[in-house]
């Protein structure tokens, strides 16, 4: 049962870890504006000087700013667009 522990810890630590086999569709990139939500392109960069981008998909209700805010992180190795169904279902909802 040990084995099987560790064996699977390994296998798993390299499904996440190791680099992505690159597919076709990998340069097909979608953005908010393909779905309609006005956004603007924001950078943060952090003290090791890594510097991280991101969409702003800005929400108003009644044509007021919305107070409320949604961080999303995409998931390691995948790019940002794999997360705007889920954004897209938040900035509907309001």
């Amino acid at each position: 049962a040990g084995t099987y522990v560790v064996g699977a810890g390994i296998y798993g630590t390299r499904q996440i870890n190791d680099t992505r086999k690159r597919w076709f569709s990998d340069d097909f990139v979608m953005t908010p504006e393909t779905l309609r939500m006005p956004y603007k392109s924001v950078y943060f960069q952090t003290r090791d000087g890594i510097e991280l981008n991101g969409w702003f998909v800005e929400q108003t209700v009644k044509g007021k700013p919305s107070s409320n805010l949604i961080m999303c992180c995409n998931p390691y190795n995948q790019d940002k667009s794999t997360l705007l169904g889920i954004c897209r279902g938040f900035w509907d909802a309001g």
